[in-house]
């Protein structure tokens, strides 16, 4: 497939040719989200609309998605006129980078427009702005639409205006060159709240500012494979902008026009936290602490499931599918977190957490020694059984993390129970899940379905490597397509969750040269493509949505695969290089992790590995000749 954006210094830009085509793309700050679909109708004109989701204000009945949205049409934007002549905009030029530029012109009128597109960092308001430029040899006179609106809705907290308001001289001369700049706000509040004023262009540093901070502060990647860089960036900044100020603090949310004010064990526990606990950003890590105080009512002594999400700023829950496997998401996903964090403290506040879930757990083992459940993280879309290898292969992760948080904590008796728990567990997946399909030594998913499916993967992700071989060419043979694996052999169905997983884990397990290709395949695809720049929820289920977790397991490929990153304790973490031939050298840098901060190195010589380790004090620990299915033990 051809590439449809060029990248340019961490910046994507579609150089727009003939035709039409329209992309959707979801931006967050800390009180809104917004779905802006752009780009151009048959004629090469702008085309652009956007959908304001406003989570706070919460609407009736206040369920998952009740979250304050309005859709604003194509053609609800501020119009520029040259002369009395409304400009007719056709798009030449579209850049991404944390934000939506759109370059438009006018040949006839001779002029130039720049509109800005993003969310505030920390406002309810969603800004446009605009930038009109005489591009010809003689003044005119500028004038707008002077686009307003506003209308109100009703919900839990009382009446919401919505108003949309232009900013900007009714009517300026432009000499040739000269350039003039309007603002429109969208934005909403309660009726009872004073009004906010907004500027356009300080709300546009900040947020060029926040991108900055997020791209250069921690977890900076170098590789000679500038789109591989850039996309490690963009998900970075993906998962770090879809956290929103709620009644009950600070929650990540899923977003994709549906998940927002709430959290659930997989996006937040499972995927967000093992990423936020390298990452040092302090809104994300408030965000995480939350999510354990969240649950933590729900860990109840009778040992009561705990709900899927905890919707609608905190207050309600949804648990319609029952047992999902949330406390082996929860355990998988707090116990790195709390590791990695490296905070003796935290960790012994939220001890009781983990030592709940596997508890939990430990009533859901049955006679195989899985753990059995109700449905899975896909909530019944395929087939799950009574036990899913999903379930049982985070609890067994978690396990092993959890065991090396009591060892830390001087918890001996727990750790001793963990661990005896997680190598029962170990043989059990073996026993129960282990299967030939289609000539493949590798997993089936669950006793009543025997199709290949994309989490056979699963395994791989927690270090069981019994099988590497059979599960990573089932995956890549039957199920690979160019937007990743298909989530079960027969259906069309994708999920990037579960190839993110995949790909993470043909790393782990060794394959770093085969996983580079296919790597390389998805990246082009996410950054390049058609629909671009952030990885995707599920097709066709909502039409390839931007949910933000999925930018976290993006950036755990590189952490946890190629590096094999994974903590043993609140200081100490070892690392089991994979590394592609292609790339021969990567660095991550700014790991704020296990106490403190630091580089690491790894430069691939034919088979073997020269790893360096440098804290922030520039002390480094060097370690030569590496084996390829090495491991070394690293303490801080």
């Amino acid at each position: 497939m051809t590439d449809r954006w060029e990248l340019k210094k961490n910046e994507i830009i579609w150089k727009v040719k003939q035709g039409a085509h329209v992309d959707n793309m979801e931006m967050a700050g800390k009180k809104l989200a917004a779905v802006v679909y752009y780009g151009t109708n048959d004629d090469g004109s702008l085309y652009l609309r956007k959908r304001i989701f406003y989570p706070t204000l919460r609407t009736t009945p206040n369920h998952t998605h009740a979250s304050l949205v309005h859709e604003y049409q194509d053609g609800e934007y501020l119009k520029i006129s040259v002369n009395g002549a409304e400009v007719k905009e056709y798009v030449y030029e579209v850049r991404i980078k944390g934000l939506i530029t759109i370059y438009t012109r006018d040949v006839d009128r001779n002029v130039k427009i720049t509109r800005y597109i993003y969310p505030s960092t920390d406002k309810m308001v969603y800004i446009e702005h605009t930038v009109v430029t005489n591009t010809g040899n003689a003044a005119y006179d500028v004038t707008t639409n002077n686009f307003q609106s506003l209308i109100y809705e009703r919900g839990t907290k009382g009446v919401y205006p919505m108003e949309v308001e232009s900013k900007g001289a009714e009517k300026v001369s432009l000499d040739k060159g000269q350039s003039v700049a309007f603002d429109t706000y969208y934005s909403a509040r309660l009726l009872l709240d004073e009004k906010e004023d907004f500027n356009g262009v300080v709300e546009l540093q900040k947020r060029r500012e926040f991108v900055e901070k997020i791209f250069n502060d921690s977890l900076v990647l170098e590789t000679d494979d500038p789109i591989l860089n850039c996309e490690f960036n963009y998900s970075k900044f993906r998962i770090s902008e879809s956290i929103f100020d709620t009644m009950k603090g600070p929650m990540h949310g899923p977003g994709g026009q549906m998940y927002y004010a709430a959290i659930w064990a997989n996006d937040e526990a499972e995927y967000a936290a093992p990423y936020y606990g390298f990452a040092g950003y302090d809104y994300a890590d408030k965000a995480t602490i939350n999510v354990m105080d969240l649950y933590k009512p729900f860990m109840h002594p009778n040992l009561y499931h705990i709900p899927s999400s905890i919707i609608a700023e905190g207050l309600d829950i949804w648990e319609d599918p029952g047992d999902c496997g949330d406390a082996s998401m929860y355990l998988y996903g707090m116990t790195r977190y709390l590791l990695q964090k490296g905070d003796k403290a935290l960790a012994e506040k939220y001890f009781e957490t983990i030592d709940w879930c596997v508890r939990f757990i430990a009533t859901k083992e049955n006679e195989f020694h899985v753990i059995s459940s109700d449905s899975d993280e896909l909530e019944n879309r395929l087939p799950s059984g009574n036990a899913n290898l999903l379930n049982s292969s985070l609890a067994y992760g978690g396990l092993v993390t959890a065991y090396y948080l009591a060892k830390d904590l001087g918890l001996n008796d727990k750790a001793k129970e963990y661990s005896e728990f997680a190598a029962r567990l170990r043989d059990g997946i073996d026993n129960f899940f282990g299967a030939d399909i289609a000539g493949y030594k590798t997993y089936k998913y669950c006793d009543e379905n025997a199709e290949l499916r994309s989490y056979m993967c699963a395994p791989l992700t927690v270090g069981i490597y019994d099988r590497k071989e059979g599960v990573v060419n089932a995956m890549l043979d039957k199920l690979w397509t160019e937007n990743g694996l298909l989530s079960s052999e027969n259906d069309k169905m994708f999920w990037d969750r579960s190839t993110l997983y995949a790909l993470r884990g043909i790393f782990a397990s060794g394959f770093s040269d085969k996983g580079y290709k296919y790597l390389d395949q998805y990246t082009h695809q996410r950054l390049l493509g058609d629909h671009v720049p952030y990885p995707i929820e599920a097709w066709p289920e909502g039409n390839q949505r931007h949910l933000s977790a999925e930018g976290g397991l993006y950036c755990r490929i590189i952490i946890e695969g190629m590096l094999g990153i994974n903590p043993t304790g609140l200081r100490s973490f070892t690392i089991t290089p994979n590394v592609p031939a292609r790339l021969g050298k990567i660095a991550l840098r700014k790991i704020k992790a296990f106490g403190g901060c630091f580089d690491v190195e790894v430069e691939r010589n034919g088979k073997k590995y020269e790893i360096t380790v440098t804290n922030a004090d520039g002390i480094t620990q060097v370690f030569h000749e590496v084996p390829a299915d090495g491991t070394i033990d690293v303490t801080l």
